[in-house]
């Protein structure tokens, strides 16, 4: 039965003992309807109800808590879309939705958020030294907007030790500008330790930070102040005299990243003398070069690209996955929803607070106001109607939930796919044929 109708029968049951008042006396009768309106408002509270008032919108309860139940949704909303990881390349591979999609279109302005909007004001592409960016150690030029297609630019565009040095690769050479393999990997040690201190707690303990896992996964929302001594900063230095640094907790998770994923560590590309004479055999006019033997050059090179870049395809996929989760801790500014300050939060942090909120609201806490109540007392002293509004409430959030589980499924799946069509393994060079490590197993 509609509670509409549940509420008119109830009146009219309470209403019938006025036929009776007519032998009453008068006295009596202004008592028996002074109970009888009582009875009224009190049903009228149980069920959400003034009914002394007729408000212009009808029911006058509200949901328990609005004000925070509206703000966390919309956190949950907007630091979401901030935090998705999006290939940045272009405006148009960052959109969310095309550009003609009706009504959602603003979402595409939260595309990339979290690494163009760091909380330095910089963006990923402009080492600024406090944020989640770009090094000049490790990362190649032209730097990129996203962390993704810079990690696949390293992959494709660090050169091999070789390219600095002389022809016969027996020296170096003075002015090559070239950010090399190996360069890369002194950058990031910094100034090689003696014998004893190599395994010494305190040459060591200055990394231990960076190497931790739970780096990464610990923290809701990173820490941006700047930690002393251990920590100290990563994408400022114009030099590797100190090695590759963190200044902040969020920075020691983005190096935890460069370590796990192996940039630190560049895969080795072709040597230059190797790559140079099958490239001269292809383009060779020298009629002792057959073009049969030029046909085998530009063979055996095409396919190493394409094994370059297929290997780079794949290990991309685990690298964003590990930068899912830093963009997901990132602080973003809710300045736009909260004019009076410059509030940050994050994916992690808005998700913890919509599943614990009702548990405990550390807002609330007994003592800070005198009027703040726990979600468990609320609802127990609300009205039917405020009940039957907040399981409305929590079935939408438990509905955002399993669309969350779902992206995280959609990534698991494209993962195990991406490990299940081949072997994560670099292709290996060589002047006379191109073979990855599958390859000669087989053979």
């Amino acid at each position: 039965m509609h509670r509409l109708q549940k509420l008119a029968l109830s009146t009219l049951i309470l209403l019938s003992p006025l036929t009776s008042l007519h032998a009453d006396s008068s006295s009596e009768a202004a008592e028996s309807l002074a109970s009888l309106t009582e009875y009224l408002k009190n049903l009228g509270a149980y069920l959400g109800f003034d009914v002394t008032n007729a408000p212009p919108d009808g029911a006058v309860s509200t949901l328990v808590d609005l004000s925070s139940s509206t703000l966390a949704q919309q956190y949950s909303f907007v630091t979401y879309l901030g935090a998705v990881p999006v290939n940045a390349y272009s405006d148009v591979l960052s959109r969310f939705v095309p550009s003609n999609t009706a009504n959602y279109t603003v979402i595409n302005d939260m595309a990339n958020y979290t690494f163009a909007n760091q909380p330095s004001g910089g963006s990923y592409n402009s080492a600024d030294g406090s944020s989640v960016n770009v090094s000049s150690l490790i990362d190649q030029q032209t730097y990129q907007k996203d962390p993704i297609s810079q990690f696949v630019l390293n992959i494709l565009g660090t050169p091999q030790t070789t390219y600095c040095m002389n022809n016969d690769a027996t020296s170096y050479t003075s002015d090559c500008s070239y950010l090399y393999d190996t360069k890369v990997m002194t950058n990031v040690v910094g100034p090689i330790p003696s014998t004893e201190a190599f395994f010494s707690y305190d040459y060591n303990q200055d990394i231990l930070a960076q190497l931790n896992a739970d780096t990464l996964l610990g923290p809701l929302m990173y820490n941006t102040d700047n930690e002393s001594s251990s920590t100290s900063s990563s994408d400022s230095q114009s030099s590797s005299d100190e090695g590759l640094k963190a200044e902040n907790q969020m920075q020691t998770a983005h190096n935890f990243i460069r370590y796990a994923t192996g940039m630190t560590n560049p895969i080795a590309l072709a040597r230059r003398a190797d790559y140079d004479s099958l490239y001269l055999q292809s383009i060779s006019t020298d009629d002792s070069v057959s073009d049969t033997d030029k046909q085998l050059a530009k063979e055996n090179l095409a396919k190493y690209i394409l094994k370059i870049r297929a290997y780079s395809a794949r290990v991309s996929m685990g690298a964003s996955n590990l930068y899912f989760m830093l963009s997901k801790r990132l602080p973003q500014s809710q300045s736009a929803d909260q004019s009076s300050s410059n509030q940050a939060n994050s994916q992690a942090l808005s998700e913890f607070q919509m599943a614990t909120r009702r548990l405990y609201d550390p807002a609330k806490k007994e003592g800070s106001n005198s009027n703040a109540k726990q979600w468990i007392d609320e609802i127990n002293e609300a009205s039917t109607a405020t009940v039957q509004k907040e399981i409305a409430v929590l079935l939408s959030e438990i509905n955002y939930q399993l669309y969350l589980s779902r992206q995280i499924d959609e990534r698991i799946l494209a993962t195990l796919s991406v490990l299940g069509s081949s072997a994560v393994t670099p292709p290996a060079f060589s002047s006379s044929s191109i073979a990855t490590k599958d390859d000669a197993e087989e053979g």
